[in-house]
């Protein structure tokens, strides 16, 4: 089974075990929707849990695992990815793609000079950041300004860097 992440666990909220999870997808309402199956790593093994509830909360979403009813079971959690099964993603129009499948894409410039692979992306505030690292380490956001092209079939990105960059 392959998995993907959807949150990372940042904390926890009371005594009754509630989580707080920065989300890691454009699908909160359906990825953290009462019943539905979600994995942590632990111990070096993937469990499975189940979603009780979920809601907003100050810029964080809090989930309560229908498994977990104590804080002290999750104490030790911050840091922690929440994951779906990749059976479970969505299927996605031609024109988009899933964040993680730019994680090692080749990126070059218009004028095809390579620059080196999506090596990190980072939260920027309102748009992502990839990190790129080749002869040099490059940071690019991930907006129509400087994406020129994505070919997933090449995996490969054509970017406009700006002077300087």
């Amino acid at each position: 089974m392959e998995y993907r992440t959807i949150g990372m666990v940042i904390g926890t909220h009371g005594i009754k075990g509630e989580i707080k999870v920065k989300a890691r997808t454009d699908f909160v309402e359906e990825r953290f929707a009462p019943g539905k199956k979600v994995y942590t790593e632990l111990n070096g093994q993937m469990q499975e849990w189940h979603i009780e509830r979920a809601r907003p909360h100050k810029g964080v979403l809090l989930v309560k695992l229908a498994e977990i009813n104590d804080i002290n079971d999750v104490e030790t959690w911050r840091g922690t990815r929440l994951c779906i099964d990749s059976d479970q993603l969505q299927p996605l129009d031609d024109d988009e793609i899933y964040y993680h499948d730019l994680l090692h894409m080749q990126v070059e410039t218009s004028d095809h000079q390579p620059l080196g692979e999506v090596a990190e992306l980072l939260e920027g505030g309102k748009q992502l950041i990839l990190r790129v690292r080749g002869d040099r380490e490059v940071l690019i956001p991930y907006v129509k300004a400087f994406i020129l092209q994505v070919d997933q079939e090449q995996r490969r990105l054509i970017v406009n860097l700006l002077e300087g960059m």
